[in-house]
């Protein structure tokens, strides 16, 4: 079956190290990505992203962590999505004292059944980086102790 990506590029006015922190500790994320995370990001490890949506119950996501370079990339390959076999790449690219990130969202299915999904996911990191954008704003950069 034919897939396509989202691929997106975005320039975030912090260090890498904090934006790394950000996308990759769970009590981090937590502050604006999703409502629960479980799982280290660390190489076939398994993690679980939860949303509370109100009325409409809780959303969960469960994938593997594929592959990863500290401070460079991170790949994520989802277990159960709608869609079939989509995966995640995030490169990490240092800009001077900026980041740049860089974003594959892979494996949607080119069909119209899958369109609402492929859309949805390409505004998706745009609202998600904004998040993260704000976050990092106001964020002093102390990465909490992990919770057990």
């Amino acid at each position: 079956m034919q897939t396509r990506d989202i691929k997106k590029t975005y320039n975030l006015a912090f260090p890498i190290d904090r934006v790394w922190n950000a996308a990759t500790v769970n009590e981090v994320l937590i502050q604006w990505m999703a409502d629960k995370v479980t799982g280290r990001p660390i190489l076939g490890e398994k993690f679980s992203w939860s949303w509370n949506l109100g009325d409409e119950g809780e959303f969960t996501t469960n994938g593997i962590y594929k592959s990863i370079s500290p401070g460079k990339f991170i790949e994520l390959k989802w277990t159960d999505h709608p869609a079939g076999e989509i995966e995640l790449r995030i490169e990490f690219i240092p800009d001077g004292t900026n980041t740049k990130l860089e974003l594959t969202n892979s494996g949607y299915p080119v069909s119209s059944k899958f369109d609402l999904l492929f859309e949805g996911a390409k505004a998706g990191w745009d609202d998600q980086i904004e998040r993260l954008r704000k976050f990092l704003g106001k964020w002093n950069g102390v990465v909490p102790p992990k919770k057990r």
